[in-house]
């Protein structure tokens, strides 16, 4: 994103509304966020500038901070 902070929040979210759906929270800086997308299986969507609403209420085996 050019110009963009580099604390811009970006949440990955893979095999969506799958009972193996995993939610990613991350910012554009975050080095190991290359990583983890690469070890991505399913289908994913990418959002930028948004962190997942209720991230902290979601049970932890669904929700990874990278």
């Amino acid at each position: 994103m050019h110009c963009a902070s580099p604390t811009t929040a970006i949440t990955v979210i893979e095999n969506i509304l799958r009972p193996d759906q995993q939610v990613f929270s991350t910012t554009l800086v975050d080095p190991t966020f290359e990583q983890v997308v690469q070890q991505l299986n399913g289908p994913v969507l990418l959002l930028l500038g948004i962190m997942p609403r209720n991230y902290e209420l979601m049970p932890e085996s669904k929700r990874r901070v990278i």
